[in-house]
């Protein structure tokens, strides 16, 4: 400060230039009838304000944070292959090229080829999302999966290779099992990112489906723990929020028709002051906010719910305690949904957020409404040449009836032929093995053990015995 004397600022994220957001400000000033700020006095704050550009958020997705470091691994597995002089630089710059672009596909790229139907295994929704084990949790697709995804095949060949090359190195069998080991730890996460990618995008169009046939006196109540407050005191030690302390923040938005069928919302925040945030919590939580909502807007009789996949959540105490809810309540809980550079023009400055999707909004509030209700526009910034191809001999081959004599990737059958790139039911989530260690590695580990317990023994003997000489000589 101008006194010399030093505040400390909280670490502030900026994801739009200077000039964007004295413009949105400008904006949402005549939205509001506000008379605005000067432009220099706007500037002289934001550069007064203290702010870090968008980099990588990491930490805020635990399966998208994974994969991050999956591909990470795989380029430290390529180095460590080329200062083995297992492959040569050219090599190692190679696959380092096939691994950062395969990383930014699935960062921003993947997520607008998924579709429900779709002739690439890889982005057929219902391909990829039917179990093969259960046929009540299985859809038949009315295609043939014939083509392969280039950005995709970029992961799968780059993989093939990594594997190739640690098989036909020179080193020991120990190496190699490691190497491998490292390998395939780092396949598992990145294909776990790509099925969380699927998953989200088929759970957010259950969320469009039912804004689109919600009718009125009827709502839908998406619920989660935010962040908890800011410090509350001039010191605040770490151990005050770290973990489950501190001041905790229950946020609920319930999302509803009004009579003259606009789409409103509500918020309702419950603050406590400590708190497990467990399912009992959020049975408690939710029932005194189905009163408010009984109290506040009577017309409204049934309510379905949506969170994410957490514990408290995503449980059977959790069901088998909504029947009482709501008959304490009297509003009917239907089901529970759980889940995961463009050019503007000066007259529209508010985009959306979300990663592809290009809607841009001349107020705040249209941007407001679009975020809570409205369909995402998930379009390629840029089409390549080889797609323009593609879409070309699509056009051609759809006006000509083709005859296959082999069936390829039809319905729920299940897979032979090497043009389908991925098995049914790759996206659904699974679970986590546990390996257990093999019965000489247990022996090897019960050995340590038995002979540090020897000589723990031996020093705590020896110990006693010089202790007892010198009470001895003493006497």
């Amino acid at each position: 400060m101008e006194s010399g004397n030093t505040i400390t600022i909280p670490n502030v994220v900026r994801t739009a230039c200077h000039t964007q957001l004295i413009q949105m400000y400008q904006s949402y000033c005549r939205e509001v009838e506000c008379q605005p700020l000067g432009i220099s006095s706007l500037f002289k704050i934001l550069e007064a304000c203290a702010a870090s550009k968008r980099t990588s958020l990491h930490g805020l997705d635990n399966i998208a944070y994974e994969g991050s470091e999956g591909y990470d691994n795989l380029i430290n597995l390529v180095e460590d292959l080329h200062r083995m002089n297992v492959i040569n630089s050219e090599e190692s710059k190679e696959l380092t090229n096939s691994i950062t672009s395969s990383k930014l596909y699935m960062k921003a790229d993947y997520k607008l080829h998924v579709q429900e139907e779709n002739q690439r295994a890889t982005h057929c929704r219902t391909w990829v999302l039917s179990d093969p084990k259960n046929l009540a949790f299985q859809s038949i697709c009315n295609h043939h999966h014939l083509f392969k995804c280039e950005k995709c095949q970029i992961f799968t060949d780059m993989c093939d290779k990594i594997r190739q090359v640690i098989y036909s190195s020179t080193t020991s069998e120990e190496l190699k099992e490691e190497l491998n080991k490292d390998l395939d730890d780092s396949i598992i996460k990145i294909e776990n990112w790509g099925a969380h990618i699927v998953r989200t995008i088929n759970q957010d169009s259950w969320r469009l489906e039912r804004l689109g046939s919600l009718l009125q006196g009827q709502g839908i109540i998406i619920m989660d723990w935010a962040m908890k407050f800011l410090p509350q005191r001039f010191r605040e030690k770490q151990t005050d929020w770290i973990g489950q302390r501190g001041k905790h923040w229950h946020v609920t938005v319930l999302i509803y028709v009004d009579t003259d069928n606009n789409i409103c919302h509500r918020t309702y925040t419950h603050v406590l002051d400590a708190v497990r945030q467990d399912w009992f919590a959020v049975v408690s939580l939710l029932e005194h906010t189905l009163m408010a909502v009984k109290q506040q807007l009577p017309d409204i009789k049934e309510i379905s719910l949506r969170s994410d996949n957490a514990g408290c959540y995503h449980c059977g105490h959790l069901w088998l305690a909504l029947p009482g809810v709501s008959s304490r309540t009297g509003l009917a809980v239907e089901n529970t949904e759980t889940t995961t550079v463009v050019s503007i023009p000066d007259a529209q400055i508010f985009s959306c957020s979300e990663t592809g999707c290009v809607k841009i909004y001349r107020t705040f509030s249209g941007l407001e409404a679009h975020m809570l209700f409205g369909k995402h526009a998930l379009k390629l910034e840029r089409i390549s040449t080889y797609d323009e191809v593609r879409i070309q001999w699509a056009s051609i081959c759809n006006e000509v009836c083709v005859t296959l004599k082999t069936p390829l990737c039809q319905g729920g059958n299940e897979v032979e032929a090497s043009t389908c790139s991925t098995n049914m039911g790759w996206g659904l989530k699974k679970d986590k093995k546990t390996t257990r260690c093999k019965q000489h590695v247990k022996d090897y580990i019960q050995q340590v053990f038995n002979n540090m317990l020897k000589i723990i023994l031996l020093e705590y003997i020896m110990k006693e015995n010089l202790q007892a000489k010198k009470q001895t000589h003493k006497m």
